[in-house]
């Protein structure tokens, strides 16, 4: 659709408010697209830090992306859509930053969610089985390996330590895998 190519375009370029406005205008026309919806809510939830908006309007954008994410989870019959909605809906009550941090939601709507081991990307690796695509199945393997690394080495530098020795002894576990 127009709206999906100019979406391409101004996340590109990392026009944020140009986005909202954008998705804003298609939620209005298609109040009932769950696709519309969730780029709406996205883009609600990411001028959460934009300094160039009001504090007070970037928290009655964040409160309106949880509303539309928690109306996505219980409508969209679309599982990208409704996951999405969920990530969204976890990051923004377990952030503390806002009034809307609710950890008990946020666990509530995280278990809403699939288990690790039930994402496409593992999902792959079997759907490849026949011998001209061992190949493939492989090729998934190893970038699965790969991304799990990576995400732990960025958890290791992001993650929050209560002390360095937690730090190192995380650090050392996963130089042991």
């Amino acid at each position: 659709s127009e709206y999906l190519k100019k979406e391409q375009q101004l996340s590109h370029d990392g026009l944020i408010e140009e986005r909202l406005q954008l998705w804003q205008e298609a939620a209005a026309k298609y109040p009932n697209n769950h696709t519309c919806l969730r780029y709406y809510a996205n883009a609600l939830w990411k001028v959460r830090y934009l300094d160039s908006i009001p504090l007070d309007i970037r928290t009655e954008y964040l409160g309106k992306s949880i509303a539309i994410n928690k109306r996505l989870v219980e409508e969209a019959d679309d599982l990208s859509v409704r996951f999405g909605a969920l990530q969204i809906l976890v990051f923004s009550l377990s952030d503390p930053s806002f009034p809307f941090a609710d950890e008990e939601q946020a666990v509530y709507y995280a278990g809403l969610a699939p288990s690790f081991s039930c994402s496409r990307e593992l999902f792959f690796e079997r759907a490849y089985f026949t011998k001209e695509n061992k190949e493939k199945s492989i090729g998934i393997c190893h970038q699965n390996i790969l991304s799990m690394f990576d995400y732990a080495s960025h958890r290791i530098r992001t993650q929050s330590w209560a002390t360095p020795e937690e730090r190192i002894e995380a650090c050392e576990t996963v130089v042991k895998l």
